[in-house]
């Protein structure tokens, strides 16, 4: 007989535009952390509900989006940056100065949903869930689940009302952190991949624990590509009619450290009757990482 396991699945949404930095030629680093700002509250972003973001003006921000009463939704781990191309020193047809370092800057955003909770029978003994959905195109949409080499049976969707409990903050000469908890128990089971066990059992509590640690340094020497932009501006216009790479330039600006990460804690799962494995966990844990960085300039 084989183990029985839960498998908490994590759908990768989204990501966008890649930029490229030059190296720093030099790099002195001080810790500024002061200007390290927590920010909570309602939010539409990626379906809504509440979130809890450390941000950086409006740089660089990481964190939590999370369902509500008012708003259920999954939970997802979110990261916004803003990726600078360069700078440019911007002049019309006749040379006159429009703007002087102007940012040329690219905003990404990430982010992790926490989509369900599988139950599932590891018949091959390799601590892995082998099962399928296929992707929709036109809907955008995935189909339900099949098994491939493990027996699946229920699953719980993590979109529901989320608790938050209070935001523990602490520093060192480094770092600041940001923990706090985000637990569910109004969940519900249903079958997958084409079971028909009864769902009528009592529903787990999930917990999920994020760590959410920043440090922002002052750097000084910095290189940044920079560019030559000339703009028509007759007419009200501001069509851009040339463009010249000029030698780089060393400015000073702030980096962003951050590092995310959250333990999970499933406990109270009720069993199909016909999973029958010899080892029945109260709960799975884990912890999960993400590590970033981003900059902003001084112009």
């Amino acid at each position: 007989m084989h183990a029985k396991a839960i498998l908490l699945v994590l759908c990768l949404l989204a990501t966008a535009i890649a930029a490229i930095f030059a190296a720093p030629v030099s790099r002195a680093a001080t810790v500024i952390n002061g200007q390290l700002v927590e920010e909570t509250g309602p939010t539409s972003v990626l379906g809504g509900g509440d979130h809890v973001f450390v941000r950086f003006g409006s740089d660089a921000a990481f964190g939590v989006v999370y369902g509500t009463t008012a708003n259920p939704n999954n939970v997802y781990i979110v990261a916004i940056k803003a990726r600078y191309l360069g700078v440019a020193q911007v002049a019309d047809t006749q040379n006159r100065t429009i703007a002087e370092n102007r940012p040329i800057k690219i905003y990404t955003l990430y982010a992790v949903k926490l989509d369900s909770i599988i139950e599932f029978r590891d018949t091959n003994r390799n601590n892995v869930a082998d099962y399928g959905r296929l992707y929709n195109s036109t809907t955008g949409r995935f189909s339900d689940y099949f098994n491939r080499l493990d027996t699946l049976y229920k699953k719980v969707d993590l979109r529901t009302n989320w608790t938050r409990d209070t935001i523990q903050q602490s520093s060192d000469s480094t770092n600041r952190t940001w923990t706090f908890n985000l637990t569910a128990g109004n969940l519900s089971y249903a079958n997958v991949a084409n079971h028909t066990g009864s769902t009528a059992l009592p529903p787990p509590i999930v917990r999920f624990t994020f760590h959410l640690n920043a440090s922002l340094e002052e750097v000084n020497n910095a290189t940044v590509p920079q560019w030559r932009v000339t703009v028509d501006t007759a007419g009200g216009r501001n069509d851009v009619v040339n463009l010249t790479r000029m030698a780089n330039l060393v400015v000073s600006g702030k980096a962003v450290h951050y590092d995310l990460k959250w333990d999970q804690s499933i406990s109270g799962w009720s069993y199909d009757g016909a999973n029958t494995g010899s080892t029945r966990p109260s709960a799975r844990s884990g912890r999960t990482t993400r590590r970033g960085r981003t900059w902003s300039f001084d112009a």
